[in-house]
Order: structure tokens, then sequence, then C-alpha cells
């Protein structure tokens, strides 16, 4: 009869091939994508600055236990939106202090430097569970996010941080 034999469920190693590539090609490598880096870091110090932050201080805010609301400063690319769509008029709510005005015109008062990014109302944030959690830290207030986004969008030579409340 012929019968194969089952296949093995172990999947290969990967270091063991690596283990068999030259340390020429490897050195290699190493040099394109830390040249690929450097390109990076350079062109977009806001991310680099960014992805540091949540290396650093966010595990410290998911170490730390909030009895009660706290505000706290976030990078702006660190936050995502809870909603997929933003109203469609690009205004804020009734309940809102500046209730149906347009959000283009506080980025237009941000990037004129006539409201710093700090003076904004601080957003309403949901830390994540954990650092796996895909989620992120999400904001409920979309809105000033987008505008605030765009901002940073203008402003990618630095990390541009925003009060929030966790």
């Amino acid at each position: 009869s012929n019968t194969a034999e089952p296949a093995d469920p172990t999947p290969p190693d990967p270091t063991a091939e690596d283990a068999h590539r030259p340390l020429q090609q490897l050195k290699a490598e190493n040099a394109a994508l830390r040249e690929r880096l450097a390109s990076f870091e350079a062109s977009a110090p806001a991310f680099v600055q960014t992805a540091e932050w949540l290396r650093t201080e966010l595990p410290k805010l998911l170490a730390a236990d909030y009895w009660q609301p706290t505000q706290v400063e976030i990078p702006i690319l660190a936050l995502r939106f809870t909603h997929a769509n933003v109203n469609a008029s690009l205004a804020f709510g009734d309940s809102h202090e500046n209730n149906q005005e347009n959000i283009l015109k506080l980025f237009d008062q941000m990037f004129r430097n006539r409201v710093r990014p700090h003076e904004v109302e601080p957003l309403c944030v949901k830390l994540p569970q954990s650092l796996d959690d895909k989620k992120g830290i999400r904001s409920r207030n979309n809105r000033r996010l987008l505008a605030l986004r765009a901002l940073q969008s203008c402003r990618l030579e630095t990390c541009i941080m925003v009060p929030c409340r966790v």
C-alpha cells in the first residue's frame, strides 16, 4: 500500500534558517534596516516620540489605580476614534460650549496659535485593558480629536500632547 507518512505538525524554526545565512548578508540587511529607520525618524519625529511614549508611559498609566477621573497628557497620535464616522456637519453637539460651531474653526485657531492644544477642553478617553489590547486609547470626543489630528498632521516635527481625562 502507498501510505504517506503524516506531516510533521511543528513548523520549521526560522532561527535555524537564519543560522545558515552568511554573516555578511545579515550585516547588510541590518544596515539597510537602520538606514530606513533613520530616514523614518528624520521625516516624522512625532511618530517616533509617540512610540516612545507608548513604550514607556502607557505601562505606567495602566499600572495606576484611578478611583476618580484624572487628567493626564497623551500624544495625539496615540489616541483613536471610538466611531468610524464623525458628525457629517463637522459641528460640535448641542451639549458642547461651542455647540454647532464647525470643528475646522478649532483647527484654524490652533494652526494660527490662537488656541494651544493644551488649552482645549480635555478629551475623555478609555485606556486599554492591557498593553496587548488592540483597541488602544480611545477618545469619546471624536470631533475635537479630528481637529487635533489635523493639527498634528501639519506639525510632524514634534509630538503634540493633549489633556485627557482617564
